[in-house]
């Protein structure tokens, strides 16, 4: 990161030469604003960076570059990375009161780094936010407002009356608010008038989570149903593969696939986890039925017609699976994107299948030293107690 306060010389106006601030991170990743100042060669100290006592605005110019200078020493010396249009807004002062754009620049950090869990968390948590208030400023943020940011999310119902976000997933909304503040003021973005913590007292009591898996009888139910669509083919997908995540879905293409195999690492932020599982036929038959030049597994974009909905493909798969279930398998049991997953892990418990190969399968990690030093089981072993788990599920009484 390279920024100087110059001339631009290429440039020349009645009043002289633009006096811009060159900020230069990659050679991709310039920026050049303008002070709206301007000074010839004989009224410019180019050493100095500051302008000559003979130029005819010398005070007010010389008090907005120190000013200035100070913001730049300061991000000179902070271990942070920035894109140029975030040092030029910090520079400039532009929205540097806004609590939105800091947090836009937060998440373009993490993804600068690579950490995209990290950056879709955050990401998620300001959609949230955008759903209360746009473009928030930091002097906003206090008791009064969290409250009321709090008791928006918490009384917002769907088509049947039931709550949208539980009082858990509302935490997590305030804590990510209040990740993003405390990092503002610790990189002196921000400075609040005193120390009052405005995030005491505000969290809703946490509730017991859920169970997110269905019982081997419930899965039966629901494989037998009537009239099947593509929501139920989305969630046995990922059912079949493992017990997948629906992100992971939504990635997948057929270029993941060699040797009859699936393997991907897996887009959960920070595990790094392998997911190298087989493709039998049941998972080939639902696929065929939406292959098409797009490459992906499952087109969403074609499966959802996005055009004509309302929600994100997320939420659309959420609600009408759980209409589906209710009126096709009469099963009113929790679900969430994450069932697939609970459900093939806890099928496996059931059967007192190997814990240690379901970790495998799933792309959990050990958690251990002693898994360092192990090597993975065998894809004959995994696939046998994966097609274990399948057939409990398809397999007929009788067969």
């Amino acid at each position: 990161m390279e920024i100087e306060i110059k001339l631009d010389k290429g440039k020349l106006r009645k009043k002289g030469y633009p006096i811009i601030i060159s900020i230069y991170v990659t050679p991709t990743d310039r920026q050049y604003p303008t002070t709206n100042f301007f000074a010839f060669p004989e009224e410019w100290d180019d050493i100095r960076k500051e302008p000559r006592p003979n130029h005819p605005q010398y005070y007010n110019l010389y008090e907005y570059l120190t000013k200035k200078k100070l913001i730049i020493n300061q991000l000179s010396s902070q271990n942070v990375s920035r894109t140029s249009l975030q040092l030029k807004n910090l520079i400039l002062g532009n929205n540097s009161d806004s609590l939105s754009t800091f947090w836009q620049g937060y998440i373009n950090e993490f993804r600068e780094r690579n950490n995209d869990g990290q950056a879709r968390y955050f990401e998620s948590n300001l959609k949230a936010l955008n759903q209360f208030n746009t473009n928030v400023q930091f002097k906003q943020i206090d008791y009064n407002y969290l409250i009321q940011y709090r008791d928006f999310h918490l009384s917002k119902r769907d088509e049947h009356g039931n709550r949208r976000v539980n009082n858990n997933g509302v935490i997590i909304y305030l804590r990510a608010i209040r990740t993003v503040y405390n990092e503002a003021v610790r990189r002196k973005i921000f400075v609040p008038a005193d120390a009052t913590n405005h995030f005491i007292g505000i969290m809703p009591k946490s509730e017991p989570t859920k169970d997110k898996d269905f019982s081997l009888d419930e899965m039966r139910k629901i494989v037998i149903s009537p009239k099947q669509n593509k929501y139920y083919d989305i969630f046995i997908l990922c059912f079949l593969l493992g017990g997948i995540d629906y992100v992971d879905l939504l990635n997948l293409r057929y270029d993941h696939i060699r040797n009859n195999r699936i393997k991907f690492v897996r887009h959960k932020g920070g595990t790094n986890e392998v997911i190298n599982t087989f493709v039998y036929p049941e998972v080939w038959e639902i696929l065929d039925k939406y292959k098409d030049e797009s490459g992906y597994l499952m087109p969403f974009l074609k499966i959802y017609e996005a055009k004509s909905e309302k929600y994100s493909y997320r939420d659309n798969y959420l609600r009408r699976f759980r209409t589906w279930l209710k009126n096709h398998a009469e099963i009113t049991s929790y679900f969430s994107s994450k069932t697939p997953r609970y459900t093939f892990i806890n099928i496996g418990k059931k059967l007192m299948l190997s814990r240690d190969v379901l970790i495998e399968i799933t792309g959990h990690s050990h958690g251990d030293v002693h898994a360092i030093y192990e090597s993975r089981f065998p894809d004959s072993v995994r696939d046998e107690v994966q097609r274990t788990i399948i057939d409990a599920v398809l397999k007929k009484d009788g067969d």
